[in-house]
């Protein structure tokens, strides 16, 4: 069974498709239609994806499939294009539907949620919330992002003036185009929910801050990629390899050679990288360099940032540096302080956007399935509360630490673990291997009972 029916989800299904026998059967479990998930759930065809077409393939093996899928369905964009993230959409749907065609297993999707997993002797039963119960030799946690906690929760503890980043259709419906806006954060999901503002037509105010008032950076025409680190270099202090990552940034630069192709050229290592560091050094770098990370490593689509540059010379959108220090409810509007290396600024705004990014904290999550997966042991947050705490092979672990041997994950769940999980090109590679793991065990469960 895969709870989650997002890209993770579908492309852990579509990996398990494409090898499973006809003894094989896969549920899939999710609400929602599987395809969107938060990240493509949207019509809005401004919204792009932050990735460049060729690098979007559901198949590890098969690179061009997204390209080729492009050419049929919307012809004219080429592998360089960044197209809507509706379309993306649509290619996971369509993919998943030709995977189960073409498959000797079966497949199923059950609209409901997941209320309980309850352990047996080999694997476990579903509590579904539409009371149904399913039998899994296997269970596949896919569920993705979860929506980000209020940061204004100790003074306002609810308000449907403070929309989740997320919600497309409440800031595309909900929000008057004269009505003055503050975001907090300043990260993806407000450039997002900038794009989303500006393509309904939002004509008053947008006020976006966060502690650093760092926005994401442009990716540029794609180049060669260099090389400057290896995962053969070994173990070596943090310091180390940031001071030889900004001479090869500036090495680069003379060269004539952008600072992006330096970037991307980690991306074969950060994970080996991240592993080799040990949870001190992880530490250190979430506290002191992640925001630096995420503005150079998640970059924006080149005419994304136009826009986004655009709003901010004609003054509609204003990026502020600094933190929330108190917040009220006053008429029609919310009104909040916010503390800055200056002093303190007042912010008024007929509607707050929450774009501080996903909820990571499973230990404090209040979702029913992460609760009662909590309080079964089966679920514990990882040592950095990025994720969960899973293994290199993808299964749970137990609150002592053992594997649980039916349980598995993929996506950003295992963010703690491996750094760089939640982009298409890693999750694809998780999930071929994850396919290949979980059908061998679910194999090797039937042919010894």
């Amino acid at each position: 069974a895969i709870i989650g029916g997002g890209a993770s989800g579908v492309l852990a299904a579509v990996a398990l498709l494409r090898n499973a026998t006809a003894a094989d059967r896969i549920i899939q479990i999710d609400p929602a239609a599987v395809g969107a998930g938060i990240a493509y759930a949207t019509t809005e065809e401004r919204l792009l994806l932050n990735v460049r077409a060729y690098n979007m393939s559901a198949y590890a093996d098969q690179p061009d499939h997204f390209v080729a899928w492009l050419d049929q369905a919307h012809p004219g964009n080429d592998a360089d294009a960044f197209v809507p993230r509706s379309w993306y959409a649509v290619y996971l749907r369509e993919t998943l539907a030709q995977a189960i065609a073409a498959s000797a297993g079966q497949y199923q999707h059950r609209a409901t949620q997941v209320a309980d997993i309850v352990p047996r002797p080999h694997g476990a039963q579903l509590m579904l919330a539409d009371g149904t119960i399913i039998a899994a030799d296997e269970v596949i946690l896919a569920i993705g992002h979860y929506t980000p906690a209020n940061p204004l929760a100790r003074w306002i503890p609810d308000s449907a003036r403070i929309i989740p980043g997320y919600d497309w259709q409440r800031i595309a419906t909900e929000i008057p185009a004269d009505a003055p806006v503050v975001i907090i954060g300043t990260g993806l999901t407000m450039v997002d929910s900038v794009l989303m503002l500006l393509a309904n037509g939002h004509r008053g105010s947008i006020t976006a801050y966060s502690r650093r008032g760092f926005v994401p950076l442009s990716h540029v025409a794609r180049v060669t990629a260099l090389a400057p680190f290896s995962r053969a270099d070994g173990v070596r202090p943090l310091s180390e390899l940031l001071r030889d990552f900004r001479r090869a940034v500036a090495d680069a630069a003379a060269a004539g050679i952008p600072w992006q192709a330096v970037v991307d050229s980690l991306r074969p290592h950060t994970q080996g990288l991240w592993q080799q560091f040990g949870t001190t050094t992880q530490r250190r770098f979430v506290r002191h360099l992640r925001a630096y990370w995420d503005i150079h490593r998640h970059r924006i689509a080149p005419a994304v940032a136009a826009q986004l540059d655009r709003a901010r010379q004609t003054g509609q959108l204003r990026i502020v540096t600094g933190r929330a220090s108190a917040a009220q409810m006053v008429p029609d509007a919310i009104s909040v302080t916010l503390h800055t290396g200056a002093g303190s600024a007042q912010l008024t705004a007929a509607y707050i956007i929450n774009c501080t990014g996903p909820s990571t904290d499973f230990g404090e999550l209040d979702a029913p399935l992460i609760v009662a997966l909590r309080n079964r042991g089966l679920l514990n947050p990882d040592a950095l509360r990025l994720g969960i705490a899973n293994g290199i092979d993808a299964r749970l672990l137990d609150r002592m630490g053992q594997t649980i041997p039916w349980l598995w994950t993929i996506g950003p769940l295992r963010k703690g673990l491996l750094w760089e999980c939640i982009a298409i090109p890693d999750i694809r590679t998780e999930a071929r291997v994850l396919a290949a793991d979980v059908l061998a065990a679910a194999h090797h469960h039937v042919a010894g009972a």
